[in-house]
């Protein structure tokens, strides 16, 4: 029995491994590099993964970024001085969920998605940790883009109603030498459930 591998094009055996690198990024992780394993064909040059290996290799390599990225935010949000104990009683998690399981790195694709939220948007967790009430949900959004926009120099107004709409809208209006970062912007939704 041959261990030789084959062209899928000729059917030659005339085939050398080569080694293809393969760049990828995660959301909010850094870039990472992993080698895939291919072939060329002699032959014919046909080039490509003749035996199946690449999909385990790039796997592989994907759940390994995940882990990292996973201590990575972990860390992140930590040095920030958020308690990890007050993000898993604000999401209703259970205790040292974060800070043990997925502080090796195992973690789930939901639990990576609320790490990327809480790095992102911390202030979720004050939110989730008052019961998503609307009173919160208004608040901390008009603090949060009034913060933000009074940093960069950006005028903003706000609005809620609370009577027969649902809405909540932010307006919020650049300079003209800041065009280029925003201009005339209006955010709006249903953020405020009426009452």
């Amino acid at each position: 029995m041959s261990n030789k591998i084959e062209c899928p094009a000729c059917g030659s055996n005339n085939v050398e491994d080569i080694k293809v690198n393969e760049t990828r990024q995660l959301t909010l992780g850094t870039e990472f590099s992993y080698l895939i394993p291919s072939h060329r064909c002699k032959n014919c040059g046909e080039e490509g993964d003749f035996n199946g290996e690449a999909n385990q290799v790039r796997e592989d390599a994907m759940a390994l970024a995940k882990e990292n990225l996973a201590k990575d935010l972990i860390n992140s949000i930590s040095d920030s001085g958020l308690k990890l104990a007050y993000v898993e009683r604000a999401f209703e998690i259970p205790q040292r969920t974060i800070s043990s399981k997925w502080g090796t790195g195992k973690i789930s694709a939901s639990g990576l998605a609320l790490l990327r939220i809480v790095k992102t948007m911390p202030w979720i967790v004050h939110i989730a940790d008052h019961k998503f009430s609307k009173e919160t949900i208004a608040g901390t959004i008009h603090s949060v883009w009034e913060g933000i926009y009074r940093d960069n120099n950006f005028p903003v107004t706000y609005s809620a109603s609370y009577g027969s709409t649902t809405s909540v809208h932010v307006h919020i209006t650049a300079p003209a030498e800041q065009k280029n970062k925003l201009t005339n912007v209006e955010v709006g939704g249903n953020l405020v459930p009426s009452t």
